[in-house]
């Protein structure tokens, strides 16, 4: 199903009214003593698990990566520090999205790089 642009703005203006109303006053994203990332939040938190959804559904018709033109090959550097500084903070098959790489590719690299110790534990 593909969203119109009026859907997609309602459910990123959902997304900020959310973030606004809980995000703010989490006790737990409010303290600097904390490490916090949103791995947290999308395991720990409701309001993490609903934004995420809301998110997926922003993506949902990109996350159906047409293989036959995703790219191939060699990886380049640039491509390599998007994968380093956000394997933490999304899944395979986003950065397989935002890289236009198959989400195999983009596991494939990450072990390469030996980020899947890092991001997993």
């Amino acid at each position: 199903m593909t969203l119109t642009r009026k859907e997609k703005r309602e459910i990123r203006l959902e997304i900020c009214r959310n973030m606004d109303l809980y995000c703010k006053s989490c006790p737990i994203r409010g303290n600097k003593k904390i490490n916090h990332n949103t791995i947290y939040c999308r395991k720990n938190c409701l309001v993490g698990a609903l934004l995420q959804e809301l998110a997926f559904k922003l993506i949902e018709d990109e996350k159906q990566l047409d293989h036959s033109l995703a790219k191939t090959g060699t990886w380049t550097e640039e491509e390599d520090f998007y994968l380093i500084h956000h394997a933490s903070l999304y899944d395979d098959e986003h950065l397989a999205m935002r890289l236009n790489r198959t989400p195999v590719s983009v596991h494939r690299r990450m072990i390469h790089l030996n980020l899947l110790e890092k991001v997993r534990n």
